[in-house]
């Protein structure tokens, strides 16, 4: 049983950090706002679900949204004015970006989640199969993960928005020759980035 508990948190964890390393390759910057921006999206989803009464796909989609949003919205405003700053100040500004999330997540309403009420999730169940007990939300991680993540690779590896992504985070200025931008494709990275860390983050508040 604890090791099918790392497994899970293991695949969560790795597909968040995902995100991060992304970001790294294009920016060379550690982005410590994944986690917030994460839980704002959860928090998002949890508040339409509990308190609004928001069918489940609906809230997810209004959460995932969330999570791009955010992310999209802190790169244009932030990000891109820094982005020939020295990498500490960027390191800096998302330490600032996780302030900001956290503040916005704190401003939410407070849930009307009843005391023992589960996350919201999309089915419920609970089985045991060799001794190991699985709930549904585990489940969704087991599945989910590995698709999302064979997803992104595909996008990465085998399409032009992948290749211009590489070709960016390999040398911005040869890129720029190519006719590339690198502040649009850091656009594109860090919403890919809010995008994941919704996601699992979402996954995750499911397994608790």
């Amino acid at each position: 049983q604890i090791i099918f508990i790392g497994l899970i948190e293991g695949l969560s964890i790795g597909l968040l950090s995902l995100g991060i390393v992304l970001i790294y390759r294009t920016s060379r910057v550690i982005n410590f706002a994944v986690g917030s921006i994460g839980a704002l999206a959860a928090t998002m989803l949890a508040l339409l679900v509990s308190n609004y009464g928001w069918n489940y796909w609906f809230a997810l989609a209004a959460a995932l949204t969330t999570g791009i949003a955010f992310a999209a919205l802190v790169e244009l405003t932030v990000i891109t004015r820094l982005f020939t700053a020295p990498r500490v100040i960027l390191l800096v500004a998302t330490i600032g970006i996780a302030q900001l999330a956290d503040l916005f997540r704190n401003a939410l309403p407070d849930l009307g989640i009843q005391l023992g009420a589960r996350y919201p999730l999309p089915f419920s169940g609970e089985w045991t199969v060799a001794g190991v007990r699985i709930t549904s939300a585990e489940i969704i991680v087991l599945v989910a993960v590995p698709v999302i993540a064979t997803g992104v690779s595909l996008l990465l590896g085998r399409t032009r928005v992948g290749k211009t992504v590489q070709a960016a985070a390999s040398n911005a200025d040869k890129a720029r020759l190519s006719g590339i931008n690198p502040k649009l494709v850091s656009t594109f990275v860090w919403t890919l980035s809010g995008l994941l860390a919704a996601l699992t983050t979402v996954m995750l508040a499911g397994t608790k």
